[in-house]
């Protein structure tokens, strides 16, 4: 009787939520492989969205929290969160950047970046 769920991972999750996954071109990994858990809560949570934890915090859990304010394009975030510029879950860019990030962003617009 596992937890007598319905269904499990992302296939759980999708059973209420809009499956907003089937037509990106590039995945987050936790997103695309149904670990919808490592970043949200499914139980609770005192965070928007029922995350785990708020802003950069969110993401260090798993990124490393020296070297990607090390790189070029992070250089000036400070504690901006990482949604300002990154998609979450997907994208159609290369590091799921959002559209307004690359008319913003000088580094963002290179070629390797865009695509």
């Amino acid at each position: 009787y596992k937890y007598q769920l319905k269904n499990e991972g992302q296939a759980l999750c999708f059973s209420c939520h809009l499956d907003f996954m089937t037509d990106a071109e590039f995945q987050h990994p936790p997103a695309q492989y149904g670990q919808c858990t490592l970043c949200h809560s499914p139980h609770g949570s005192d965070h928007k969205y029922q995350l785990r934890a708020e802003g950069q915090d969110l993401c260090y859990r798993c990124h490393n929290r020296e070297a990607i304010p090390a790189m070029p394009a992070h250089q000036k975030i400070g504690q901006e969160s990482c949604v300002t510029c990154h998609n979450p879950h997907r994208g159609d860019r290369k590091f799921f950047l959002k559209p307004n990030v690359l008319a913003a962003t000088p580094q963002a617009r290179s070629t390797e970046v865009t695509r």
